[in-house]
């Protein structure tokens, strides 16, 4: 395994085969001695520094052109405020000319023709219940005044129901006239 460290033997090899190389390629107007490669005698820790400025100063750059929103100058919100109220004036204008003509339109047609209310005939429930009030009322008679041992009539009549719908109507009939008849 090598451990990083190069012996100036190696370095002297290189530099003889890289000359041996140069010379074969190297055309008249070439300088004789080849040139030096570029050696960089940063440390680790400034090459990797060095690296990660480059790739933040990258990503700063891309989210630049997201940033380069600038707010409106007086001159630009004058004319947007100009616009605003034009489109806000056509908006009343049409909606003052749509009045007039609906306007016009119920004044010239409404009057010529009136509506006339025909009633016509159909199921009436309210018609129906109170039917069945009056025939139940016509069924129910109040009980004749008891009279007493002393002759005098009693002022205490018997409440008389009315009924709550149609079905309680034809409740309990015991009281009626019918009932104590029979053929």
């Amino acid at each position: 395994m090598s451990s990083g460290f190069v012996s100036e033997t190696q370095l002297d090899d290189e530099r003889k085969a890289r000359q041996d190389e140069w010379e074969r390629v190297r055309k008249p107007d070439d300088p004789a001695v080849a040139p030096e490669l570029e050696v960089c005698n940063k440390s680790l820790f400034d090459q990797l520094k060095e690296n990660k400025d480059k790739k933040q100063a990258e990503i700063d750059e891309a989210k630049s052109f997201k940033n380069m929103i600038r707010g409106v100058d007086e001159d630009e919100a004058d004319f947007l405020a100009m616009v605003s109220k034009k489109k806000l004036e056509e908006e009343r204008r049409r909606k003052q000319e749509e009045k007039e003509m609906l306007a016009t339109l119920s004044n010239t047609v409404i009057p010529a023709s009136e509506p006339t209310l025909i009633n016509k005939p159909g199921f009436s429930l309210e018609l129906l219940s109170e039917k069945q009030d009056e025939g139940t009322a016509s069924k129910v008679t109040k009980k004749e005044q008891e009279t007493s041992a002393s002759g005098e009539s009693t002022n205490e009549e018997s409440p008389v129901q009315k009924p709550v719908s149609s079905l309680v109507a034809y409740g309990d009939y015991s009281d009626s006239e019918d009932d104590g008849e029979s053929n």
